[in-house]
Formats: C-alpha cells, sequence, structure tokens
C-alpha cells in the first residue's frame, strides 16, 4: 500500500486523529458514525433542509456528546464488529465466482440449444399484442417496468388516470414476451407472469405473443437475454448518443434466432430455469451478508443510548 500522506481532500473532508491513542480508537468511532444511532446525531448536526445540502461543520461536529467505552471496550468491539466485515467481503467474493461460473453455465446452454435449431425470423413465430386502455382520470393504474440485463418485471408505485394524461398505456398479459424498445440492447426483455396481468405499460413496452406451438416463449427470452441474444439486440437498435437507442417494431421482427425443436428449448428453459433459481439463492445470501454489518453495528450501539 502506498502512504497515505501521498493522498489530498478538499476542505469538504475532516481528518480527525486521537489526542491520546489509549483513550479512543478511531476504528470505534468509524463503527459508531456508520450506525444509526451515530447517523442520527450525524444529521442532528448538519443544519439544512434540501436532502443533500445539509452541511456538517467542524464545531457542530466536536460538539457531539458520543458514548466512549474504556479503550478495551472499544478494541473488543472492533474486533467482533470487523468479524461481519470480514463475513461480507467472503460472502461477496465466493458470491462473484459463483455468479461468473452460472453465467458462463447459462451461456453454454444457450449456445448448445442454438446450435440445434436453424435460423428464425422472429417476426414469422411472434406477433404484436396490443391491448390499448383507455384511461379513467379518476381511477388508480398499476404499470410495470422492465429491468436491464434479463432481471425481470417490476412493480411501479400506483398512479392516477389523471397523471398519466395522454400517455398511451396497453393492458399486460400472462404469457406475454415483454420488450423495453429504449432498453433492449442492454437485455430489458422479460415474461409476464400472473402478477403482472391486468397491469399497464406504456407503448415503450412491446407485448409480444407466440402464433406457433413450437415455440416456447420462455426459450425466446432466455435466448434475447443471453449474450448472443443481447448482440443482436444491440445491432438492432440504432443510435450513438449513450442509452438513447431505440429499437423498432420491424426491426425486432426481422431478427433471426436459432430455434430448436419444441423438446429441445423445454430442455434448457428447465436447465435455465434451476440455475435462475441458484443464483437467486446466491444473491438472497449476498442480501443477508451485505446487512450484517450495519445490523451488528445497530445492535452494539442500541446499547449505549
Amino acid at each position: 500500500k502506498r502512504h497515505s500522506d501521498e493522498f489530498i481532500a478538499s476542505q469538504r473532508f475532516l481528518p480527525y486523529v486521537p489526542v491520546d491513542q489509549q483513550e479512543v480508537d478511531t476504528r470505534f468511532l468509524l463503527h459508531f458514525f456508520l450506525s444509526d444511532p451515530g447517523m442520527a446525531l450525524i444529521r442532528k448536526a448538519s443544519p439544512g433542509t434540501v436532502t443533500r445540502n445539509r452541511t456538517l461543520g467542524m464545531k457542530a461536529f466536536e460538539e457531539l456528546q458520543i458514548p466512549l467505552p474504556s479503550i478495551a471496550d472499544q478494541r473488543a468491539i472492533v474486533k467482533n464488529l470487523s468479524r461481519f466485515e470480514g463475513i461480507r467481503s467472503a460472502v461477496k467474493r465466493a458470491g462473484e465466482d459463483a455468479r461468473r461460473v452460472m453465467n458462463g453455465l447459462r451461456q453454454r446452454t444457450i449456445d448448445a440449444a442454438a446450435a440445434l435449431g436453424e435460423p428464425v425470423r422472429l417476426g414469422s413465430v411472434l406477433e404484436l399484442a396490443r391491448r390499448p386502455v383507455q384511461v379513467e382520470p379518476q381511477r388508480e393504474y398499476l404499470e410495470i417496468g422492465v429491468r436491464s440485463f434479463g432481471r425481470g418485471i417490476f412493480h411501479k408505485e400506483p398512479v392516477s388516470g389523471a397523471s398519466l394524461g395522454e400517455k398511451r398505456v396497453f393492458r399486460v398479459a400472462e404469457g406475454d414476451l415483454v420488450v423495453s424498445n429504449v432498453f433492449a440492447w442492454e437485455g430489458a426483455v422479460a415474461m409476464a407472469t400472473a402478477s403482472d396481468a391486468g397491469r399497464i405499460g406504456s407503448h415503450r413496452f412491446m407485448t409480444w405473443i407466440t402464433t406457433s406451438e413450437k415455440v416456447d416463449p420462455n426459450y425466446l427470452c432466455q435466448y434475447l437475454t443471453s449474450d448472443r441474444g443481447v448482440a443482436q439486440l444491440l445491432r438492432a437498435s440504432p443510435g450513438s448518443a449513450g442509452r438513447n437507442k431505440t429499437l423498432a417494431i420491424q426491426a425486432f421482427q426481422d431478427l433471426e434466432i436459432a430455434i430448436p425443436d419444441l423438446g429441445s428449448q423445454l430442455t434448457a428453459v428447465a436447465r435455465l430455469n434451476r440455475l435462475a433459481e441458484v443464483r437467486s439463492l446466491t444473491e438472497s445470501r449476498w442480501s443477508i451478508a451485505e446487512a450484517s454489518p450495519q445490523a451488528a453495528r445497530n445492535e452494539v450501539f442500541s446499547k449505549f443510548v
């Protein structure tokens, strides 16, 4: 590591060192001020009403009254809380390794299935299903959105018909292949489930249904959110201004993707669903590990206030 003296900071950063290292451990103070009780003190000493325009001054900070146990107890608390930080780091590394492995398996599964099929124009097996909704100002509506990188549909907060104004909206049905035409190039494609049925989406969300019994829309969704599918969507989404790349209906219909027989599609989807379940468990484990240091801090410092 390079020595910290090689770095600089503006006057916005207040560097503090202990007057007596046998009285206070700065690592203890770090954990305390990151805890909810500590942050409450910081906010109390940060005047202002605009969310991100609340400035903590030196005088206000230095006048804060904080709990300060013996140096031995401080170091014991730091040691204990550092264990949680270590667990979080270990789980994060393991999760990243697992995601890399699962992403590789997912791509190989898609590639293997695609190798069994012939290129098929999407417009020959899909049709756009628009279900216009006549918006009533006094009614409440539930909208959907589609996350990028194949992370599925999410639900927005309820909105009134009056707030929708002249916005064109369409009803979503279970089994729809939903494609965001503005973010398709980064994998904003998802399958609508029963929990999404009856909700609405703007014209930016294209809802497609299959026209062939030999095609499983779940396979199409998995393919289009894979590396090779996203690459095709990117090429079909013209534009160069950062995230301003729009996929047109015709461009989507003209895409050709390799579709194997129905049995191979169903086998691939089943394998990919199992991978998704494992990934979900991995992410849940990471969420717990990510929250554990803060929970531990709050548990410790709530006893002091």
